[in-house]
């Protein structure tokens, strides 16, 4: 490899680094909103997340998503307790439940990633809802 091809990869390589650490970092629910906004996701209108009663469960931001065929509540929970409670499977429907403040009716699905609990009760058919939130949320690192 000639010293100019060397040159020109490292530079591409250097600008490929930079673009991903300048990717701003999400850290509120309204934030993660605001991105999914930008990615297009159909939704008309956003409210607070129904604070669920009791102190079992508790959370930190929430906001709920409603569009055509679209029923979403993007939660941010910040205790890392509650947070591990809430991601396994038993929680998860305990959760959905307590903001929704009634049973849900099938299974809502439910992407998890410290420390948001994203609840898709409903989206539109064909909806890629789930990979916009990986590709949005990094992988938590291992603890």
């Amino acid at each position: 490899m000639s010293i100019m091809n060397r040159i020109v990869l490292c530079i591409v390589f250097a600008a490929a680094i930079a673009a991903c650490q300048a990717a701003p970092k999400i850290e509120t629910a309204s934030g993660l909103v605001s991105a999914l906004q930008q990615r297009g996701v159909p939704f008309t209108s956003q409210e607070p997340a129904p604070i669920p009663q009791g102190d079992k469960f508790r959370f930190d931001e929430g906001i709920t998503l409603k569009g055509e065929s679209l029923w979403v509540d993007v939660l941010r929970i910040s205790d890392r307790r509650v947070f591990d409670i809430a991601k396994g499977a038993g929680g998860i429907l305990v959760v959905a439940e307590a903001v929704a403040g009634q049973p849900i009716p099938g299974k809502p699905e439910v992407y998890t990633r410290y420390p948001f609990v994203v609840i898709i009760r409903q989206q539109p058919e064909g909806s890629t809802l789930a990979n916009t939130l990986v590709e949005l949320l990094p992988p938590e690192p291992a603890q």
